[in-house]
């Protein structure tokens, strides 16, 4: 059985702010098919001025041959999505001004009407009402834009700050929803095809996280740390008890573990710079002696860097002929655990008083 930590309050670096002029994020070669049968956008937003006739977001080239999803709509500050010239359904909230609000549209099905397309509001579905209905099907074969809407001949910027912005070939219930708004993914996710966290904090280019590789070209835009607070989440397998149970997938887990956890921690040395000394934590797979070695070495160089620790029991070289059993598994896991619930309590005890202070032995975890 596994278990997922979170360091709830967990730091994020940047959002990518929009003027509603001229500023937008354009990859040209994202598509979805002519007519996907499902769809689940999502992602944080913050509106800074009037957005009625706007959009913060599109996939498609737009016109009326290659119609364009995207989250435009033309009544008031309402929360909408339209399909190009054809039919624009939105919902009684707005986007408020000034403020965070978590949004997710989801089409499940060939049409495009009210029976296939939901919205969600900070992970609540909300009733759609009809601004028109023409009864036209999408075509998502040319490209994504964050910011606005650029059709052939007209542009729609919206005034926004964006964050997160998700895009699965997928339909996310509302539990899923739920579960993954509040928290910063890792990019291998299933399902999830287009996923830029906008956290480079530089540069003209948005890194696309998953392996598709579609990154953006960021036009205008500029970067804010005025961003939404998102969790990070590890998943530690708990009491190991037969070493036939371990695999190369567990050990992949494992790793991805110190992998969240490294940069949660580089995360805070964005944050408060002078919390820890920068390292080279890169991590490369090698082979399977090296990857536990490896391991070792970055829970040691994690843990030494954040604080100074004593009586830490773990092996810091491992050689061929040592073997590894359940409880060096167990052991790893925990101080995994340990380290990535303490690098949440430390930044916290930061935020709130202003000072750093922490104390570590094994089966112990206190933060003053």
């Amino acid at each position: 059985m596994t278990t997922e930590y979170a360091v709830s309050g967990g730091v994020n670096p940047s959002a990518l702010s929009f003027d509603g002029v001229d500023d937008y994020v354009r990859n040209n070669v994202f598509t979805m098919g002519a007519n996907p049968t499902a769809l689940t956008v999502s992602g944080w937003f913050k509106r800074t001025g009037s957005i009625t006739g706007k959009g913060a977001w599109a996939i498609g080239a737009g016109g009326q041959t290659a119609r364009t999803i995207s989250g435009w709509n033309n009544v008031g500050e309402k929360i909408g999505i339209d399909l190009w010239g054809s039919n624009t359904f939105y919902v009684a909230d707005e986007y408020p001004l000034n403020e965070w609000i978590n949004i997710a549209w989801v089409k499940d099905g060939i049409a495009f009407s009210t029976a296939t397309v939901k919205i969600y509001v900070n992970g609540i579905e909300k009733s759609l009402l009809v601004h028109r209905n023409s009864g036209a099907t999408p075509d998502l074969t040319d490209g994504i834009t964050v910011g606005g809407i650029i059709p052939s001949g007209t542009t729609y910027f919206a005034p926004m700050v964006v964050d997160d912005f998700r895009i699965y070939n997928v339909v996310l219930t509302q539990a899923e929803i739920q579960a993954y708004m509040n928290r910063e993914l890792i990019g291998n996710e299933s399902s999830l095809i287009g996923y830029w966290k906008f956290n480079e904090g530089s540069g003209t280019t948005a890194t696309d996280s998953t392996a598709n590789g579609n990154n953006g070209t960021i036009s205008g835009a500029t970067y804010t740390t005025d961003a939404p607070t998102l969790n990070l989440v590890i998943n530690v397998k708990e009491n190991w008890t037969d070493i036939e149970k371990i695999n190369f997938g567990d050990f992949n887990r494992i790793e991805q573990n110190t992998i969240t956890t490294r940069d949660y921690l580089n995360l805070i040395e964005y944050a408060i710079p002078s919390i820890t000394t920068k390292t080279d934590r890169t991590l490369t797979w090698i082979d399977f002696l090296s990857s536990i070695n490896r391991l070792e070495q970055n829970l040691e160089t994690i843990r030494t860097n954040f604080i100074t620790p004593s009586g830490y029991p773990g092996t810091e070289t491992w050689l061929v002929g040592i073997g590894f059993d359940y409880t060096d598994a167990n052991r790893i896991e925990e101080d995994i655990r340990l380290l990535f619930v303490m690098a949440g309590l430390v930044y916290e005890s930061f935020v709130q008083c202003g000072t750093i202070r922490a104390g570590y032995s094994r089966g112990d975890l206190s933060v003053v």
